[in-house]
């Protein structure tokens, strides 16, 4: 649940992936169980005949005993599979009519410290999760900017190579770049000095990952909205 509630925090979007791909792991877990619960064995092993099974044999017998106890509960797996979907779509009409209250915020700061009208300006966007970096991207590419992302799928690689982390930060210096958005991937190793505004769209539960944020740049305006 902690999970659930830091994703929540982070974004719409990133819960709405959250529910989708549980509801998703659910009815494609509920289908092999299905399929697997039709080899389980008349009679349960005694645990003398336990003993007696190879490693590989005993995690079959479990794999098939776990599959058989998901086939007993198919119902209430479909009708949380349903609800998962219910929420899912909730939180796409939530994203859809742009009523979250952060993303408002950061407009706001946007059109405040000038970003609109100052393309030399530059702005360092934290995350913890990936879907709400795909997010943001999309929303300030709406809006006009020209925006760049670092995130731990990328390698380090070299100033010259697209597509790596120091490429990217060589186009935030450089100006390519106005609006950078970063995972935790950004918080070490990384001289973003060149930033004017720093703005976390979402608090790490550990303290010493936002300090590690600050870190990269030399003036700071963190803005931690409810």
């Amino acid at each position: 649940m902690s999970l659930y509630q830091r994703r929540l925090a982070s974004s719409t979007h990133a819960m709405r992936r959250s529910l989708e791909n549980r509801a998703k792991r659910l009815e494609v877990g509920l289908k092999q169980a299905q399929e697997l619960v039709r080899l389980v064995p008349p009679d349960i092993p005694d645990p003398e005949e336990l003993e007696e099974m190879e490693e590989q044999e005993r995690e079959r017998l479990e794999e098939i005993l776990e599959a058989r106890t998901l086939s007993g509960s198919a119902e209430q797996v479909r009708e949380e599979s349903e609800e998962l979907k219910r929420l899912a779509a909730q939180a796409q009409g939530v994203e859809s009519c742009g009523a979250e209250a952060k993303l408002s915020r950061l407009k706001n700061l946007l059109q405040q410290e000038g970003f609109f009208d100052q393309s030399d300006k530059r702005l360092l966007i934290f995350t913890e999760f990936k879907d709400t970096l795909d997010y943001l991207m999309g929303c300030l590419r709406n809006w006009g900017f020209r925006v760049g992302c670092i995130h731990g799928g990328m390698k380090a690689g070299f100033r010259d190579e697209p597509g790596t982390r120091l490429y990217t930060e060589q186009q935030f210096k450089d100006g390519a770049i106005q609006i950078l958005a970063a995972t935790e991937a950004a918080g070490e190793g990384i001289n973003l000095q060149c930033c004017n505004v720093l703005f976390n769209y979402d608090i790490p539960w550990n303290p010493n990952r936002l300090e590690q944020r600050m870190g990269r740049i030399h003036y700071m305006a963190s803005i931690k909205t409810a």
